[in-house]
């Protein structure tokens, strides 16, 4: 868990549903969370934390909402706050755990590419839920899907 890093907005992606959708807004003194919680699926982190642990030693896990405005692709890490640009998370975390794989589980529908370090990212929409942690039913319902779940198609 301490390696697990999950701020603000994630984007959800479910069997038969895609967008985005807001999760619980944060405390004003609370710079993290430590477990996300979106229909029911409070052990979503927790399982993109599992999913990254296949391919990453010791990874960091930053989940946020993704979404490209004016051509650029940007992050909503607050509700209420300004956006951040992608890339300038990516070299932010990366400037904070320089010796660590850090895992963006952000949506990209537009397939932005971002030039950092030990940062990895998918060039599409991200499922809030990995594949190797839902049904057989959800993961046939995915199979035609270009959404991500899967660790192993994140690229840097």
């Amino acid at each position: 868990m301490k390696r697990l890093v999950l701020v603000g907005l994630f984007c959800l992606a479910l069997t038969g549903l895609t967008g985005c959708a807001a999760l619980r807004a944060p405390v004003a003194d609370e710079p993290t969370w430590d477990m996300l919680s979106a229909n029911g699926t409070k052990d979503a982190s927790l399982q993109w934390q599992a999913e990254a642990r296949k391919r990453f030693a010791a990874p960091v896990v930053v989940a946020v909402h993704g979404h490209v405005v004016d051509g650029e692709w940007y992050c909503f890490p607050r509700r209420g706050h300004d956006p951040m640009p992608v890339e300038m998370l990516a070299r932010t975390m990366h400037a904070l755990y320089p010796e660590n794989d850090v895992v963006l589980i952000c949506c990209n529908e537009e397939g932005h590419e971002i030039h950092v370090p030990h940062v990895w990212y998918a060039r599409s929409k991200v499922w809030i839920r990995p594949t190797g942690a839902v049904t057989p039913t959800e993961r046939y319902a995915r199979a035609t899907s270009k959404n991500v779940g899967d660790i192993w198609k994140f690229v840097n």
